[in-house]
């Protein structure tokens, strides 16, 4: 299996495709999209240029901290610093990433630099399970 994990790319664990919400859209509507394509975060573009990411744990974040989310935009809480992996990263290393970081997605980028999909840890564990001989 450690075999597997190291020899195996982020690309071939079948990340899922992004989607993007605007720099301005609303919590609200990120929080519907969310919902909508049963993802856990949404890329955020400015543009044509990608700005970041919004995970559901920033939305629970800001309303641990009381935050009225009704007139926040998106650009107020992303990350617009992200943590991210290549698809030709080993799967260990996006697992290490995973878990060092905390993070239970990660955008995944090309070699274009832009990004092409979003691993899960559930896209791992998926990946470890498949491996296992029961």
């Amino acid at each position: 299996m450690n075999a597997s994990l190291i020899k195996s790319k982020v690309g071939s664990l079948d990340p899922r495709k992004p989607f993007y919400l605007s720099i301005d859209a609303s919590v609200k509507d990120a929080v519907k999209s969310m919902k909508e394509h049963q993802m856990g975060c949404v890329l955020i573009k400015d543009g044509e240029k990608w700005a970041g990411i919004l995970t559901e744990r920033d939305v629970l974040r800001s309303l641990s901290r009381n935050i009225d989310l009704r007139n926040i935009k998106v650009g107020e809480l992303m990350d617009d610093d992200p943590n991210y992996l290549y698809d030709d990263d080993s799967a260990a290393y996006a697992l290490n990433e995973m878990s060092v970081g905390g993070h239970r997605s990660l955008t995944v980028l090309g070699k274009d630099n832009k990004p092409n999909g979003i691993l899960t840890i559930e896209h791992i564990l998926d990946h470890i399970i498949d491996r296992l001989n029961f």
